[in-house]
């Protein structure tokens, strides 16, 4: 039977995506010799913690550690420039194991990716094992997703492959993207990439309050969007950034008593300063509304 890699696939949706499909067998041959050539230096993987050590520095043997700040989480772009983000290289890990005989899932939860086994969990990012998942940096975050069907993972492609429709139009600078399929359609293919991966894992959070932006600050369908961050905040409770656009939108449809609540329930839900600042900043101008509303019907 012929094997199935995950990344392949990936590279399949991305490149088609792109209309760059003639360069597919190179980017194949380059992905699969990674995966053999870690698989092979590893020998076996068994139930100690210095297995995946070994596997982490086979990675990095071929100059492959994840990296944050990245501009495109694709992973064409990865075997391109060496720009590994934690969802790319999952794609990498989950292959390899699978190479190895080792049974392995990927975990998906609020804008990040990692690798489960029988034995414990990997962190990309780090390269460390966690025994268990309360050790894991990220083990309080809900889990949208948890599973190793190939075409259901994909969702994180088509999520990926939204974000960079959105910086291809937002920016400009995309170039030859955006003379193939024009700036304005960007957007449609984003938001088409968004249906997509809401579509292969429906519990995809992120994904819908990624598609709630696109109705807001493109389409300014602002019911839509307001669905779509509830969506957001149905499957993820914890996830403030829905809170915050859903701030946003019913700030655009002057619905200040609603956005007051959500900016609230956006900076309980954060403990990020710089976030926790911006979201003062929007209730500010809300709380000012609201006051103005009340001085008019006094």
């Amino acid at each position: 039977m012929k094997k199935i890699y995950a990344g392949v696939e990936r590279l399949k949706i991305e490149l088609k995506a792109l209309n760059r499909c003639g360069e597919l067998p190179a980017y194949t041959s380059q992905y699969t010799r990674i995966v053999s050539t870690v698989a092979n230096g590893i020998q076996t993987l068994c139930k100690e913690k210095k297995s995946f050590v070994n596997l982490a520095s086979a990675l990095k043997s071929q100059g492959i550690t994840a990296k944050s700040d990245i501009r495109d989480d694709l992973l064409y772009s990865a075997l391109n420039n060496g720009d590994w983000d934690c969802d790319t290289l999952s794609f990498l890990v989950f292959d390899i194991l699978r190479e190895l005989g080792v049974k392995s899932k990927i975990i998906l939860v609020a804008e990040h990716v990692f690798i489960g086994t029988e034995n414990g969990y990997f962190e990309t990012t780090n390269g460390q094992f966690y025994p268990t998942q309360n050790a894991l940096p990220v083990h309080k975050k809900i889990r949208y997703y948890k599973g190793s069907d190939v075409k259901q993972i994909q969702a994180i492609t088509y999520h990926a492959l939204g974000h960079y429709h959105e910086r291809s139009r937002n920016e400009g600078l995309l170039y030859r993207a955006a003379l193939k399929f024009g700036l304005e359609e960007h957007f449609d293919r984003s938001l088409a990439c968004y249906n997509e991966a809401v579509k292969r894992i429906p519990k995809y959070a992120v994904a819908y309050n990624s598609r709630g932006n696109r109705h807001r600050t493109y389409y300014n369908n602002f019911q839509q969007a307001i669905k779509d961050y509830a969506k957001s905040i149905t499957f993820d409770s914890n996830f403030f950034k829905a809170y915050i656009n859903r701030g946003r939108a019913y700030v655009q449809i002057k619905r200040f008593d609603k956005a007051k609540i959500d900016l609230e329930l956006a900076s309980e839900h954060t403990d990020d300063q710089e976030e926790k600042k911006e979201i003062e900043e929007n209730l500010a101008y809300v709380n000012s509304q609201l006051s103005k509303l009340k001085n008019s019907t006094i």
